[in-house]
Parts: structure tokens; sequence; C-alpha cells
């Protein structure tokens, strides 16, 4: 196989859209194991939270710009953030996870992985099989996180 026809190959890989996962219940249960969970993962990873904020150095110019550094880890629900380019469109998230950028990369990294299997064990959302899914009530559901200068997070966002 030639290189342009390996890249073909991929390029319709990565086109395709991703399987939507059937989750076998109504959005109201779905909602109520979600945001269930998403309290419990806070709990879990309180440990490693920080009261307050932390201004540090930031562009354009470090010696006089700061931005502002979190150390919470929260759960939020029903929750607008807005994204895309200056914010042009907004998720509603049903839950989220929002976790502090102070919090190190190495824990961040943990605690997301862990609401991953928490997701696919407490509601049957894998989100390493797919990042959509839908109800028996059609509500489809995507899986996706959240970064930013203060604070990110994971959670499940609705169409």
């Amino acid at each position: 196989m030639s290189n342009s026809q390996e890249m073909r190959r991929i390029m319709t890989l990565m086109e395709a859209p991703s399987a939507t996962q059937e989750l076998g219940m109504d959005f109201d249960k779905f909602e109520s194991l979600l945001m269930r969970l998403t309290a419990d993962e806070a709990r879990e990873w309180q440990d490693h939270a920080q009261k307050g904020y932390t201004d540090r150095p930031a562009a354009p110019n470090t010696g006089s710009f700061v931005s502002r550094g979190y150390g919470m880890i929260e759960p939020k629900y029903n929750i607008d953030i807005s994204a895309g380019y200056q914010g042009m469109f907004t998720r509603r998230y049903v839950a989220l996870l929002q976790i502090g950028s102070n919090i190190s990369l190495e824990i961040r990294k943990e605690i997301i992985n862990d609401f991953k299997i928490a997701l696919a064990d407490k509601t049957g959302f894998d989100p390493e099989q797919s990042t959509v899914a839908e109800t028996d009530d059609g509500v489809r559901l995507h899986f996706d996180t959240v970064s930013g200068t203060a604070w990110g997070g994971v959670g499940v966002w609705k169409e």
C-alpha cells in the first residue's frame, strides 16, 4: 500500500462517526446515577483539593499579567460551559467534576481515568468505546473534558 493510500485510509477512519452506545435506561435514571457518581468522585479525591487560589505570571507579559489557578475538586450540575473559538457555542453539562488547575497534572489524569471507569461501571456509558451515548428516550449524551487556565474538568453534556 502506498503512503497516499495509507493516508487516505487513516483519514477515512478519522472521519467515520463513532458508534453511539445504547444505555438501556431513560435519561432521568442516567442523570440520577451520573450525579451520584460525580459527587462520589469529588469526595474520593478531596484529599488532593486545596482551598483558595494562587496567581501566577501569564502571557503575553509575565511581568504584569497573572492568571489565577484554583485547587478545588467539586461536582457541578446542569452547568453551561462556553466552547469553541472565543466561546462561540455553549454546552450544557448534566454533571461535571470540576478540577482546579493547581492540582498536579498526574493527579488530574488519575481523576479523569477514575471518572471514566466509574461512569462505565455505574451507568454503562464507556468512554473508551465511544464518547457518545443515547438513552432509551432518545437523549444523546457526550463524554468530554474541559480545560482552562483556572480550572478544568470531566463530565457528560447533552445535546
